[in-house]
């Protein structure tokens, strides 16, 4: 319960930090729910790279149709999903070239095992350079696993099309020009709030508009 209560209440500084902030959204950051204290996955990055390098560019249905393939390619073949051939890869939807970046960073993983494991050490600069060296690997991707799977606070993928959408809209709608740099060092929570009010359609409305429950 003490744990609880402290997730709780950095949960509850770090929104009020973003409120001190954009003191004009604060409703709309009170309208989602709170986003909880960021850690690293206990999943392997190997995995966590395989979804991730699924979702670029493809809406979140049809990454989750594709992943849900991969599994069941890997299943059938007594592997696991970031272990796949190229062929079974393809077999199970994902584009050539995606399916070449997966098993290319699944080869030099094989090689470099303990020090892709000791990326969740570096700094969020350091982490996204040494993402961003690998094929495949670009800015979106590197800033997603940055902090989806590593659980760094401090990261905005700024070239994510829904963060765009949300920031324009943000302009547009409620005359609100918002400085994702200015949420630092919580640029990452901004983030998921961000994604948060996309998804509850919190954006599209007139920026008169009194929220209300």
């Amino acid at each position: 319960m003490h744990k609880q209560v402290n997730v709780r209440d950095c949960a509850e500084f770090i929104r009020a930090y973003l409120i001190d902030i954009y003191s004009e959204c604060s409703e709309l950051f009170k309208k989602v729910d709170l986003v909880s204290p960021l850690s690293s996955s206990s999943q392997s990055i190997t995995s966590a790279l395989v979804r991730i390098v699924i979702m670029q560019m493809l809406s979140e249905k049809a990454a989750n149709t594709i992943y849900t393939r991969v599994k069941k390619v890997a299943e059938e073949n007594g592997k696991q999903d970031w272990e796949l051939s190229l062929e079974e890869y393809r077999q199970a939807g994902i584009s050539q070239t995606k399916a070449e970046t997966i098993v290319r960073f699944a080869d030099y993983y094989r090689e470099n095992e303990r020090a892709v494991d000791n990326w969740r050490d570096l700094k969020e600069d350091d982490l996204i350079g040494e993402i961003t060296k690998h094929k495949g690997l670009g800015q979106w991707t590197a800033s997603i696993l940055a902090l989806s799977h590593f659980g760094k606070e401090d990261v905005f993928p700024s070239n994510d099309g829904i963060l765009k959408k949300a920031i324009g809209l943000l302009k547009t709608n409620w005359g609100v020009e918002l400085d994702p740099d200015k949420a630092s060092p919580y640029r990452s929570y901004l983030a998921f709030y961000l994604w948060a009010m996309m998804d509850r359609g919190l954006l599209d409305l007139d920026k008169n508009y009194k929220i209300t429950d």
